[in-house]
């Protein structure tokens, strides 16, 4: 399984990532209006473990400056999570409260943290 995120080293500063949502209509993509959503992604090294560490839009370390353009981005930080293979979906949450999670355990996200040998 490919990893979704670029696997990086902990310790050292991650320049963050880009998710972009569209939607469609009869065959026609076009940005998906992201007004009032709220996100979150989990992070976890099995579908049925607990959940090591989280990003959302409610920790501010996932944005979503401009919300018209369908896109969200995980903000950079120094990475201090230990090295190993993680698994996520991104939940979004409409502003009318329904909840649409955008992986599922059968196809999860991937993210590698590697260890510093320095």
């Amino acid at each position: 399984m490919a990893d979704t995120i670029k696997p990086h080293k902990k310790g050292d500063t991650w320049d963050g990532v880009e998710f972009h949502f569209e939607t469609e209509n009869n065959g026609i993509y076009s940005d998906m209006d992201l007004t009032g959503y709220s996100f979150s992604a989990k992070f976890k090294t099995s579908p049925q473990g607990s959940v090591i560490w989280e990003f959302s839009t409610t920790n501010d370390k996932i944005t979503c400056p401009v919300p018209t353009n369908g896109k969200i981005y995980f903000m950079p930080q120094v990475i201090q999570y230990n090295p190993q293979r993680y698994i996520f979906g991104i939940e979004m949450t409409a502003p009318d409260g329904r909840v649409t999670t955008i992986t599922d355990g059968a196809n999860p996200l991937v993210w590698t943290i590697l260890p510093d040998i320095t």
